[in-house]
């Protein structure tokens, strides 16, 4: 675990209230699934693990291709059991109305079909569902909105029945996703509204109270995906699914802040210590976000770029070694708004310029002009003034030139 502080200060005459929220741009080895709609799909055993008979509740980012209409097929995100027997749950989502007004549910302990009319989605985007049995009640939740409740006698998860992703028997006809899929939850406990919301934009570590199935689908390559939680039952895919890179709004759960609201009083400052945890995490870039709402009427809104790199022990022996060449690397974040940073190594002392460039060749700033001694060095760049955009940053030292791009994207 690695740490680090900033403060928050408030001159003015009144409390400063705040509130912080962290957020990836993107980061290495963050998958999803992504599914065709014509055959694949991924399945997911039966196990005395995932039976939970009166309560439990099922959660999924889905980012749907198409959504058909109401009286024809659904789109199928997670389904288990027999519909043709009851003690069926399924997110299948479909138009109502021509409106695109999702539909889903269940099928219950007798046989009847409960539906939660509610919550317009599009394609294209990405949304989170929930579904909720407690006892007798059900609830459906879109992006942490109830969309819709009912009562009577919703299904339970019992054995014998695998659990499916982007799939599901529909009357007898095989139905599949066309769509990507991340992030499946099963909890044998009812989630309230408050910790749906709480969790949906994080990712969890596996061993939250209550979670019995998690599937993160961070594995990027094979043919399984795994359980993070400590029963084990992996998925396999079939007939060609595909991974994907992850692009569902779901934060990081190495970057860690405290604390994320509180008061500032006038004349005051308040530290805030952002933690960092490499735990399990491959080697590679890691690109977050903290974004800082307050009450402030000049500047209510802050975000601060965070990067990590993970390094292997042999790359971190490499990192502190003298470099044998000069080497411009790729600035980082890229796409960023509004500040980056520029890393490059000199094997030689040498008289280093590093210039900002337009689209047009027209020169915007000079970052490094000086003498610098062996070793890598990083600067930033500030670009506050300037419109969104594509430019180019140069090295030269001594006969040496690079030029990169970069994407400035506010």
């Amino acid at each position: 675990m690695y740490t680090e502080t900033f403060a928050i200060s408030n001159e003015g005459w009144n409390d400063l209230l705040f509130e912080i929220s962290d957020s990836y741009y993107s980061y290495a080895n963050r998958y999803a699934l992504q599914f065709d709609g014509v055959d694949d799909f991924v399945t997911i055993p039966d196990d005395l693990s995932l039976q939970c008979p009166t309560y439990f509740t099922v959660e999924a980012w889905g980012y749907l291709k198409s959504i058909p209409p109401y009286e024809y097929d659904h789109v199928p995100i997670v389904w288990r059991g027999n519909n043709i027997y009851g003690n069926d749950y399924h997110f299948r989502i479909a138009q109502g109305n021509g409106e695109g007004v999702i539909t889903w549910g269940s099928v219950g302990q007798d046989g009847v079909e409960y539906w939660f009319d509610g919550g317009s989605i599009m394609s294209d985007e990405w949304y989170h569902f929930a579904y909720v049995v407690n006892g007798d009640a059900m609830s459906a939740y879109i992006n942490g909105e109830l969309v819709g409740s009912d009562s009577g006698n919703p299904p339970y998860i019992v054995s014998g029945y695998k659990t499916y992703v982007g799939y599901a028997n529909r009357n007898g006809l095989n139905v599949y996703t066309e769509g990507i899929v991340d992030e499946i939850r099963i909890w044998n406990v009812p989630r309230t509204q408050a910790e749906i919301q709480q969790y949906m934009n994080k990712e969890l570590n596996g061993t939250e109270e209550g979670l019995v199935g998690y599937w993160q689908f961070n594995e990027g390559i094979g043919d399984t995906a795994f359980d993070k939680t400590l029963n084990g039952n992996a998925g396999i895919l079939q007939n060609g699914v595909q991974w994907v890179s992850s692009t569902a709004p779901v934060s990081p759960r190495w970057l860690f802040i405290s604390p994320d609201s509180g008061i500032c009083h006038p004349d005051t400052s308040l530290e805030i210590v952002i933690s960092f945890d490499a735990t399990e995490l491959d080697s590679g870039d890691y690109y977050g976000s903290l974004e800082i709402n307050s009450n402030d009427p000049f500047n209510s809104k802050v975000v601060i770029p965070v990067h990590m790199l993970v390094l292997t022990t042999n790359e971190i022996t490499n990192e502190f070694t003298k470099p044998t060449a000069f080497s411009l690397f790729q600035n980082y974040p890229n796409p960023f708004n509004p500040s980056t940073k520029i890393k490059y190594s000199i094997p030689q002392s040498s008289n280093v310029v590093i210039k900002v460039f337009d689209v047009l060749g027209n020169e915007i700033e000079t970052l490094v002009n000086e003498e610098k001694s062996t070793g890598t060095y990083e600067v930033t760049w500030y670009a506050e003034q300037l419109p969104s955009g594509v430019y180019f940053y140069q090295l030269k030292a001594g006969s040496f030139m690079e030029t990169k791009k970069m994407i400035l994207l506010k």
